[in-house]
């Protein structure tokens, strides 16, 4: 295990295909861990493989934007077994989940 890891929060968000849901509340979290000053590590991945390597999902990007949050480059990848061991948090995002966080933060 990377020592940074025990001493940072790991935040690992997971969705069906990571490219929508689980790499928007990535770079949510991100912009405000930004905006807070907090050191956190912070990545998503998908439990499926039919979207590795693929971007952000452009209607996902498009949100972001609107909202003035910043989407970084990103491609799907699958969630591993040291994802498991390395990130103390690991967050199954739904639809429905999101929508709520989106709707309550602005």
């Amino acid at each position: 295990m990377n020592p940074d890891s025990v001493s940072t929060p790991r935040v690992l968000f997971i969705c069906h295909g990571n490219i929508c849901r689980s790499p928007m509340a990535e770079m949510i979290l991100r912009d405000m861990a930004r905006q807070a000053g907090a050191n956190l590590q912070i990545d998503s991945a998908a439990t499926s493989t039919e979207e590795i390597g693929n971007g952000v999902y452009p209607p996902a990007r498009t949100e972001l934007k609107r909202r003035g949050i910043p989407c970084l480059p990103h491609w799907a990848r699958q969630v591993t077994r040291r994802d498991y061991q390395e990130y103390g948090w690991q967050k199954i995002i739904k639809d429905t989940i999101l929508m709520g966080i989106l709707h309550h933060m602005f």
